[in-house]
């Protein structure tokens, strides 16, 4: 099991040049800081303090693992659970590992240049080749510990690593540039449609106090209703899943609320049978409709898309008919997007139902309503702008991509010896 036939320099086993560290310490001795394969970024091997988030210091609670592995500074740790991920990192202050990590002592190899040879795609395609489990796949030692690593001479990996090192920090510099770049597209986008669906295209427009919560001024000759007023409201269910005569076979689309993660939902990876619409009294939503999750982890609730197919729904999500064309789909669609936070709000309210939307909430819902032919203009103007600000960001996402590219590659050529010294001394 080489890393690369390539290789201009020698191999050796990987456990002939570090020796595996196997001393734990159970939860209760805190005496030590903790990591766990979330402090480790992937690829880039940065260390993630979430002590923040844990609200604990950093210390491991006793509910998050039973037995962690015990690391000193300089030592080198490799995630062994889900490879594919490349979490390798060398060692800042003495500490305890969660045992998904493998904690190496560096004996006869430079720690920079064996965390650079983690973190190459040679080495990653070739351990992730190896695991076991489907769900939660790990390598195991027996297996990486026998990989040939190259092992250069000790000046060699030096001058590699420092080459990489400052290689490296230039690129992702420059992809930090561009991933900010993204954010600030994303930003303006957001600006744009806010100002539009609330102010209307007429920047000359007397405006007047709309009298809504999450509004500030509206134009004067706008409308506020009720969401309930204008459109249809419900939500779904989900079929027993013991019940083959509910799913085998299904043709008609479900969906649940991972789809309002997009801003138009056109197919479904699940179906359910009409036996299912008719005994579990799903509900039947036609195209032209805005589908809102009333839970979900992360950003899912409060999100929400167009729907463009006929399908039914979960119990987590809202559908939002249309009454007339009093109100227009994609107008609603961009208009809930400004209604985020405060749906969101609205949902972790104590006097709600705390992390949750309800059909109720959604119906009494207060929106402005310009004229349709105005709801038409403002949707246009928006689908025109979005479609320079998708052009921007997706060559932007092409360019972080070629950089991640050329940071993979040359790793993989810096250790593999294809650059020379003198290229590296440049």
């Amino acid at each position: 099991m080489t890393l690369c036939s390539m290789s201009r320099y020698p191999t050796r086993r990987l456990r002939h040049i570090v020796s595996l560290r196997r001393a734990k310490s159970d939860y209760q001795d805190d005496s030590r800081s903790y990591v766990g394969l979330e402090n480790i970024e992937s690829w880039t091997g940065r260390f993630l303090d979430t002590s923040a988030d844990r609200g604990d210091s950093g210390r491991c609670l006793a509910n998050d693992i039973s037995l962690s592995h015990l690391f000193e500074s300089g030592d080198v740790l490799f995630g062994k659970l889900r490879p594919y991920l490349a979490k390798a990192w060398i060692a800042e202050f003495p500490g305890r590992a969660s045992t998904e990590l493998l904690v190496m002592k560096p004996i006869e190899i430079e720690s920079r240049f064996l965390r650079y040879v983690f973190v190459s795609r040679n080495f990653i395609d070739l351990v992730d080749g190896s695991t076991f489990g489907s769900k939660m796949p790990r390598a195991d030692w027996s297996f990486i510990s026998n990989v040939h690593i190259p092992v250069p001479e000790w000046a060699m990996q030096q001058a590699i690593a420092d080459h990489l090192d400052r290689e490296i920090e230039r690129l992702d510099a420059l992809v930090a540039s561009k991933e900010r770049l993204l954010e600030l597209l994303a930003e303006k986008r957001y600006a744009f449609i806010t100002h539009v669906v609330t102010r209307g295209l007429n920047p000359h427009i007397t405006l007047r106090d709309s009298g809504i919560p999450w509004l500030d001024r509206i134009p004067e000759h706008w409308e506020t209703w009720k969401l309930g007023h204008c459109a249809t409201v419900g939500n779904g269910s989900t079929p027993n899943r013991s019940n083959s005569a509910y799913w085998d076979d299904g043709t008609i689309p479900w969906l649940n609320s991972s789809v309002v993660n997009q801003n138009e939902i056109f197919e479904a990876d699940q179906f359910v049978t009409q036996m299912a619409v008719q005994e579990c009294h799903l509900p039947i939503v036609g195209e032209e409709s805005v589908l809102v999750a009333i839970t979900g982890q992360g950003k899912t609730r409060g999100s929400a898309a167009v729907l463009s197919i006929r399908a039914t729904i979960n119990q987590h999500l809202a559908f939002v008919v249309p009454g007339s064309s009093k109100l227009d789909v994609w107008y609603l669609r961009w208009l809930l997007l400004v209604a985020y936070e405060f749906l969101r709000n609205l949902s972790d309210d104590a006097g709600g139902t705390k992390g949750a939307l309800t059909c109720e909430s959604i119906s009494n819902l207060r929106i402005p309503l310009p004229p349709s032919h105005e709801q038409r203009r403002i949707v246009s103007v928006i689908a025109s702008e979005s479609y320079k600000y998708d052009r921007l960001s997706a060559a932007t996402e092409r360019t972080i991509d070629l950089l991640r590219e050329r940071r993979a590659a040359l790793i993989t050529a810096a250790v593999t010896g294809q650059i020379d010294a003198k290229e590296m001394a440049a």
